[in-house]
Parts: structure tokens; sequence; C-alpha cells
């Protein structure tokens, strides 16, 4: 089950659709900071489905609410195929940020030891676990 908190701070009890789910978590990760389509899944609730994050985040337009342009590969990789402009666009966006990105012969990459989300501390922080 999925929780929200209303405007008069209590938590209410909400459905959610799995890309539902995939973009309030992509809507969490802070500015400065990437996640892994991984762990994206994970936070969404099912952890085994990476691709379909991938779907879903190529579909988004709506940059401002959901910031896809944080999320990479496992490996720091930006998306070969960023569904708002190529990888060039992500990474300016990662840049002004203040991500740095490097390139390599494969494609250009994060830090994402260093610069990577973790969910799970979020939510530690909150007491939802």
């Amino acid at each position: 089950m999925t929780y929200i908190t209303n405007k008069s701070g209590q938590r209410d009890e909400v459905l959610l659709s799995f890309a539902d789910k995939v973009m309030l978590a992509v809507s969490k990760i802070p500015r400065g900071r990437v996640a892994s389509y991984a762990a994206v899944a994970a936070a969404a609730g099912s952890p085994r489905a990476v691709r379909a994050v991938g779907n879903i985040l190529h579909k988004n337009r709506d940059p401002v609410t959901c910031p896809c342009h944080r999320v990479v590969n496992i490996e720091g990789r930006l998306a070969p195929r960023f569904g708002m402009g190529g990888p060039a666009v992500q990474k300016e966006r990662l840049e002004a940020e203040g991500v740095p990105v490097s390139c390599c012969d494969d494609g250009y990459y994060v830090d994402i030891k260093k610069y990577g989300y973790s969910f799970v501390s979020e939510k530690t922080k909150k007491g939802e676990f």
C-alpha cells in the first residue's frame, strides 16, 4: 500500500499504478543526486521491473514533476536514448545540478557511489520501515 500525506498532515492510503509509483519515486530524488533504474524499481515496489522503469521514464513528458534525468543505470551510465533530447541533454541537466559527468568510449557516466541516492535511507528517516 502507498500512503500520501494530506494537507492536514495525516497519512492517507491510496492505490497507485506501478507507473505512478515510479514517477513518485523519481520525484523524491533530490537535485545533485542520481538513482539507478533498479533502485527506482525497488522503491516503486517491483525490484525486478527495471526495464519497465526505463520504458515509463522514456515516455515522461513532465521533467519538472518527474526529473527522469536523475535516473541512470546501475553502473552510473546515462541513458543512450534519453527521451528528452538524448544523452547530451541528460548530461547538461545533471551538470547544471552539480553532478559531474565523464565521457567514455561507450557513453557518459556519473559516479553513482558518490552521487547515488538511497531510497531506503530516506524511508528509514521517515520511519516507514
